[in-house]
């Protein structure tokens, strides 16, 4: 009897942990989610995106937001961390600016700080 009892206290041990990890992840990829969806409307509006655009952007937004969860929760110095940042960032410009005209580029570079803001809120209170 005492069997059964600790290895059903165990599985329903093991069960809470992964109820409360799965969770956990379905809500940080939600406001991931959020966050993307709310800068790439921004952006849409400010940069005349069609609708290819649109998904597009939306799906850079969304990797970017991802990869710079994951690195602030990888951690580091504040000078990994800028070094891990500025080339997150750089490659969410280049990929922009493959699926942006000269003139969205030139704006959204113009607007790229007030994005970034935006996007920071996102990933730093996750």
């Amino acid at each position: 009897m005492n069997r059964i009892t600790s290895t059903l206290k165990v599985t329903l041990g093991a069960l809470m942990l992964l109820l409360m990890f799965t969770t956990s992840v379905v809500a940080q990829e939600s406001k991931i989610d959020e966050g993307a969806a709310a800068v790439t409307t921004q952006m849409k509006a400010k940069l005349s995106l069609n609708d290819s655009q649109y998904t597009k952007v939306l799906h850079v937004n969304k990797t970017f937001l991802k990869s710079a969860t994951a690195a602030k929760e990888k951690g580091g110095t504040r000078v990994e961390m800028a070094k891990k940042m500025r080339a997150l960032n750089d490659r969410r410009d280049t990929k922009l600016k493959s699926v942006l005209n000269a003139t969205q580029y030139k704006i959204y570079k113009a607007n790229r700080s007030s994005n970034y803001k935006k996007l920071r809120a996102y990933y730093e209170n996750k």
